[in-house]
């Protein structure tokens, strides 16, 4: 729930972020060298592949982005995105 003109701050994983590269890898080495099928994490939600696709995701439950930043500062580990109610 959120006040009239409330703004949420979410942190969400990108799909081409530093950890999600790094457990692709480490799952990749599993799967063909060690010939095991593992799961590392639990399932999540759907990762951001781009500002427009999580538009459309916000979209649809009608936020609109105030901020969006993914980058240096935290070694592109999430996107860091600013919405409010609309």
């Amino acid at each position: 729930m959120l006040k009239p003109n409330g703004k949420i701050i979410l942190f969400w994983p990108p799909e081409f972020g530093l950890s999600v590269l790094f457990f692709k890898a480490i799952w990749f080495v599993f799967k063909n060298i060690f010939k095991k099928d593992v799961k590392l994490h639990p399932d999540e939600v759907p990762r951001v592949k781009s500002k427009k696709h999580l538009k459309t995701i916000l979209g649809h439950a009608n936020f609109s982005t105030v901020e969006y930043y993914f980058g240096f500062r935290d070694f592109f580990t999430y996107v860091v995105i600013v919405v409010e109610k609309m």
